[in-house]
């Protein structure tokens, strides 16, 4: 029996051992890549001082470009849009802006019905190898369950799933954007359908209360910078109104753009990649049309 509790004993050092040691590697790795996702989450919650902040997921990501906004505004800008990532990952990345310094405006990409929705933190989860050193990431990433601060004792789960995205960009330079491009993925192509009809599109969902709640704490974190609330355009959709847009118009301290209810952008498919994303082409004058409304705010 004791021969028994030894061999267990070694082994559980072992794991322990080969735990930290790969997990020092992958450390090493994110602070040391100067490209791909993993780079844009680090710039983004410890080097950014960028005058302009953008959050949001995939349309932050595509349809907001930096040196536009640079451009026309005269100030530095940097996105920090992630594809696929919700509320949860846009104030993570809030708080690690936040927590370092007031940016002088945050420009956040909602949808036109993301109240309406349910709060998910399981993909926020792509943020866990910050966790130990970002304590201000912490309440999004102890939410994803009730076990996680536990579990990320483990340096291996804090890497888990995470070793294709983390090591690609070594493989396939700029396949998540070019550093140039300060955080903008532009897309390129033309979407193929020539012709929609717009649809005028009016939600009538309810609110989700916890959604609501979670986004109120979130815009107030980031007082302190001037903060516009943009929805971007979809194809052949002009979003007039949903419960949404109704409540972030009575919203103090924040100014809502609709750009998702301008006919221009939404009927002219030479301006999309797909249905729900602009190309490079249209990111460009997507951009123009906001720098021009901030100015208008101005």
């Amino acid at each position: 029996m004791k021969r028994l509790f030894l061999k267990i004993f070694i082994l559980l050092i072992a794991f322990f051992i080969l735990d930290f040691l790969i997990g020092v590697g992958m450390d090493q790795v994110v602070s040391h890549s100067d490209n791909g996702r993993y780079y844009k989450a680090r710039y983004s919650l410890e080097e950014s001082t960028e005058d302009v902040i953008i959050l949001g997921s995939s349309r932050a990501e595509t349809n907001y470009v930096p040196h536009v906004i640079e451009e026309k505004l005269g100030l530095s800008c940097w996105t920090t849009g992630r594809g696929g990532q919700i509320l949860p990952f846009w104030n993570a990345m809030g708080r690690g802006v936040v927590d370092r310094y007031n940016p002088k405006i945050i420009i956040v990409n909602v949808e036109p019905y993301f109240l309406e929705q349910g709060l998910s933190f399981e993909k926020a989860g792509f943020l866990r190898p910050f966790y130990r050193s970002h304590p201000e990431i912490h309440e999004v990433i102890d939410r994803i369950s009730p076990h996680e601060k536990f579990l990320l004792n483990s340096r291996l789960y804090a890497y888990n799933s995470s070793f294709y995205y983390l090591l690609r960009s070594f493989i396939i330079k700029d396949l998540d954007g070019r550093r140039a491009d300060k955080g903008w993925k532009p897309r390129i192509g033309k979407y193929p359908i020539e012709y929609k009809e717009t649809q005028v599109v009016n939600y009538s969902r309810d609110l989700n209360q916890d959604t609501v709640a979670y986004f109120e704490s979130f815009i107030n974190g980031l007082k302190g910078s001037k903060i516009y609330i943009v929805i971007s355009p979809d194809f052949s959709k002009s979003y007039v109104s949903s419960p949404s847009i109704e409540y972030l118009k009575k919203l103090k301290d924040i100014t809502l753009i609709n750009l998702g209810e301008d006919n221009l952008l939404s009927s002219q498919n030479e301006y999309y990649r797909d249905p729900s994303h602009l190309n490079k082409e249209g990111a460009i004058l997507f951009t123009r049309q906001l720098c021009d409304e901030i100015m208008t705010q101005n």
